[in-house]
């Protein structure tokens, strides 16, 4: 594996460190305008770089998403706000019980709701921490129920 940089890298970053000099975050004091920063991130092809086209991405191979890690760093500029999430995850079920004594929902799924775009939150009146074991059956039906989807 060549790990040296490429005439071809070596544009692809000076197109990157440009973006990044014409488009300073500004102020990220809220969660919209974070939101708003991602966005921005998204639209000029940051985020989720190596998902597949067909799936909002853009086929970027490992050296890409490097340089724009770099390029990030080297401008002091955040991520996106959810970014771990972007690297391993799609479409997002979130599923918790709303008696939940170990993780409280307001801490945990339903701030989890809001800052992973698109997910789908399922709330189960009276449910415990733990709920794939003490609600199998209605996790399971609704766990295969989207995944077909």
């Amino acid at each position: 594996m060549d790990l040296n940089y490429s005439p071809e890298d070596e544009g692809f970053r000076e197109r990157v460190r440009r973006w990044f000099a014409e488009h300073p975050p500004g102020a990220l004091d809220t969660l919209e305008q974070k939101k708003a920063w991602q966005r921005k991130l998204y639209e000029a092809g940051f985020v989720g770089m190596g998902w597949p086209r067909e799936y909002g991405g853009q086929d970027a191979r490992p050296m890409e998403q490097a340089i724009v890690a770099e390029e990030m760093a080297a401008a002091d500029v955040p991520g996106a706000i959810n970014s771990l999430a972007l690297g391993l995850i799609g479409p997002t079920l979130i599923v918790h019980g709303n008696d939940d004594q170990i993780v409280p929902m307001d801490d945990s799924a339903l701030l989890a709701a809001k800052l992973v775009a698109d997910a789908e939150l399922r709330v189960y009146p009276g449910a415990p921490h733990g709920l794939m074991t003490t609600h199998r059956d209605q996790f399971n039906g609704d766990l295969l129920a989207f995944i077909d989807s």
